[in-house]
């Protein structure tokens, strides 16, 4: 619907509309020469007063449809309907009042010609208002636009200026303003087309104010989120050296656990790289620092649960062995004491043999759970 022509209708347009009906009505019949006052009977003027309120109310009933009809056509905009429906609320409580006006003063004597002479000069009154509002309009929106266009050219100088002190983002810039030109004739041909439907310079002043804040908000959100990415990646990075710089500390006793050692280095750096790929491409995608900071931790939780399973089944493993060297220490012990000796020296060597073994098998046990 044109908003425009409901917002500016009057709660006088009772008078223009009105006279549409009221003027047209031959209800006083002149004597030629003659006042109406005093040429018309009685009758004749009650007659003609009882026409001119209904069509008095015939003016009001055409209004208030025509206002209703905007109603159901604004189903889809809550706001503009309560808008309407307070507009033809007020309007049926001013007319009400205006018709009791007009019996109360047909009563003290006012004549239906100078009751239709109000309501002519009542419509000549808004209409002039109306054209008078018209014009300020056009030329609010005419200082608009033209402002507009200022607000832009200042805006393109002062980037052209920037690529003549920074040569190195001359083209940067310059496309820079080639996207600021398109979107700026791309919201003045919007707002041009809002003027037509009944858009105002005051509301469109306040739309542009409302995006300009809203790019301001976003810039201030995407420098923000900015930062904390850059963060984030810092600290992965702190992180990661940390880690190798904890792995390289760790003793080796042998070319083997040297090189276990550099493998195990490696790989952590191999692994890091491409989840730290992953998530700089998430950035570009979209991902913010706080979703990286929740897949990292995931990943962690996940490394941890994995490294506690490890190393229950490793525990399991060792224990199982140790378990199996003392039983198989038993079972040679047991072999060795079924061992005959025929002389106390016999007797003495196997003793010495099962301690001999004893001791070795400790002291190897020793190795093993401390390597373990």
């Amino acid at each position: 619907m044109d908003k425009k022509k409901f917002l500016t209708a009057s709660l006088a347009s009772v008078a223009v509309l009105g006279s549409a009906f009221v003027v047209s009505q031959p209800s006083v019949v002149k004597a030629e020469g003659q006042p109406v006052a005093s040429s018309q009977p009685a009758e004749n003027k009650e007659s003609a007063q009882k026409e001119f309120l209904a069509n008095f109310d015939k003016a009001v009933e055409a209004t208030v449809k025509e206002l209703k009809e905007y109603l159901d056509n604004a189903k889809e905009d809550p706001e503009l309907q309560k808008q309407i429906q307070g507009f033809i609320d007020e309007f049926e409580k001013r007319t009400k009042d205006q018709k009791a006006d007009y019996e109360k003063r047909f009563k003290a004597g006012l004549t239906v010609e100078e009751a239709e002479k109000e309501i002519e000069k009542k419509a000549k009154e808004e209409e002039a208002a109306e054209e008078k509002e018209a014009k300020e309009e056009a030329d609010a929106q005419a200082a608009f636009l033209a402002n507009f266009d200022k607000a832009l050219k200042d805006t393109i100088a002062k980037l052209e200026e920037s690529a003549k002190n920074n040569p190195e983002i001359k083209e940067q810039i310059q496309d820079t303003i080639e996207k600021l030109k398109a979107e700026a004739e791309k919201t003045r041909a919007k707002i041009e087309e809002g003027f037509k439907q009944g858009l105002t310079a005051e509301e469109a002043e306040k739309a542009i104010d409302d995006e300009n804040k809203k790019l301001a908000e976003e810039a201030k959100a995407k420098a923000e989120e900015k930062a904390a990415q850059d963060e984030f990646l810092e600290n992965y990075d702190k992180a990661l050296e940390k880690a190798v710089a904890e792995l390289e500390k760790a003793k080796t006793n042998s070319p083997e656990e040297a090189k276990a050692k550099a493998d195990t280095i490696t790989a952590l750096k191999a692994a890091s790289d491409e989840t730290r790929k992953q998530i700089v491409e998430g950035f570009k995608q979209g991902l913010t620092a706080k979703q990286a900071e929740k897949f990292i931790d995931e990943l962690n939780k996940k490394a941890a649960e994995e490294d506690k399973e490890a190393a229950e089944k490793e525990k399991a493993a060792q224990e199982e062995f140790l378990a199996n060297y003392d039983a198989a220490l038993k079972v040679a012990i047991a072999e060795l004491e079924k061992a005959e000796t025929n002389s106390p020296e016999e007797a003495k060597a196997k003793a010495d043999t099962i301690a001999a073994l004893k001791a070795a098998s400790d002291e190897t046990r020793k190795q093993i759970v401390e390597g373990f």
